[in-house]
């Protein structure tokens, strides 16, 4: 009898590990697939971790409250009388920065912590392997199924270990919470006025200190490009208004394949300047030329309720005109989370962030982005 039951053990043990690894090789094979489209194009649309439901009740208990407030004090005698939309000022030159709001809000969908493939594919950018790269105390536990074998999957689940990869990467789960407007000074498909730009990587550290935000005389121009890559990796673009989010509601533009452009930019300006980091204003003028020598080539993409895209942290976009409000009359608010290096390297000196970036494998897919 028992060595009937010790058979039956063996016998699932060994169905369960196959299983295991059948999925493991089924999602990886997906995962190349989704990471290889990411390279090539810089964006991806993923599945929301937020379901239509979840969307409409945090809209309507926590964000819509929230962003009235703010949007009430940006107006001048406002009257409580009358129609909130109808005193909103609609700008000429069509932005909207003072309607945006920094606050952290609570009780908001983790967008980062929650999405699992969206930490894979920006995992797998950096190591195909996923064995120097996780996401720290965020990383997902599908994450941890498609790197781990077996065994260390199982121990690390049942023993609660949550070991961290070497190089960690943080997404935001929250971000600025930016307003666009329907504006009768605009027309649909066409960009706002010199708004062409790569965002600033998080609070902005860019803006204020150059591209990469640290220096040094003796890092390489390789050095010097992963470290702005990995301050500002990806941005996860996410409506937090219900419905679809497309061209007359004022969805994003943005510049097809021109994450790869900007990389080669960034090579040439850091040449040119040797030990010292690119002021963002020079790197602004020179997206605001190249949109608008290419104006021509902007897309938007429509953004299904159920979806958020993912794009590369270099790619060139630009706020678009909104010539209509979203599914009930509201007003379009959207989040840009970050992911980049954790906190904890970012605030470490040239020497600690220097190590992290030559733990990448030669093999990762960012030395094959220019």
């Amino acid at each position: 009898m028992l060595r009937r039951r010790a058979s039956l053990v063996l016998v699932i043990n060994t169905v369960g590990i196959f299983a295991y690894e059948a999925g493991r090789r089924l999602e990886i094979v997906k995962l190349e697939e989704e990471a290889t489209v990411f390279a090539e194009t810089g964006m991806i649309f993923l599945e929301s971790p937020v379901s239509s439901k979840q969307k409409i009740d945090v809209w309507n208990s926590i964000v819509k409250p929230h962003m009235i407030d703010t949007w009430i004090k940006t107006i001048i005698d406002y009257d409580i009388s009358k129609d909130l939309l109808s005193q909103i000022d609609q700008p000429s030159h069509g932005k909207t920065y003072n309607l945006g709001s920094s606050k952290k809000l609570d009780h908001l969908p983790k967008l980062c912590t929650d999405n699992y493939r969206v930490q894979l594919i920006v995992g797998y950018m950096i190591d195909p392997s996923l064995k120097s790269v996780d996401f720290g105390n965020q990383t997902h536990w599908k994450y941890r199924f498609i790197r781990d074998p077996f065994y260390k999957f199982f121990y690390d689940t049942i023993t609660n270990n949550k070991s961290k990869a070497p190089l960690i990467l943080e997404g935001s789960d929250q971000s600025w919470h930016i307003t666009v407007i329907k504006n009768k000074h605009g027309e649909a498909n066409k960009p706002v006025p010199w708004a062409t730009h790569i965002d600033g990587g998080e609070d902005g550290v860019m803006m204020r200190n150059g591209w990469p935000p640290v220096k040094d005389s003796s890092l390489t121009t390789d050095e010097e490009l992963l470290l702005i890559l990995l301050h500002q990796l990806a941005i996860l673009f996410y409506c937090e208004t219900p419905g679809d989010l497309g061209i007359e509601e004022g969805v994003t533009g943005f510049f097809p394949s021109s994450h790869r452009a900007v990389i080669n930019v960034f090579r040439k300006l850091l040449n040119d300047q040797k030990g010292e980091n690119i002021p963002h204003s020079k790197i602004t003028t020179v997206l605001r030329y190249f949109g608008k020598e290419n104006a021509n080539d902007i897309e938007q993409f429509v953004i299904p309720e159920n979806k958020v895209l993912l794009a590369f942290g270099t790619m060139v976009h630009t706020p678009m005109w909104a010539t209509k409000l979203m599914v009930n009359d509201e007003l379009r608010v959207i989040q840009n989370c970050k992911i980049k290096f954790s906190s904890d390297v970012r605030k470490a000196n040239i020497q600690k962030q220097r190590e992290i970036i030559n733990l990448i494998p030669n093999k990762s897919l960012l030395y094959k982005l220019e």
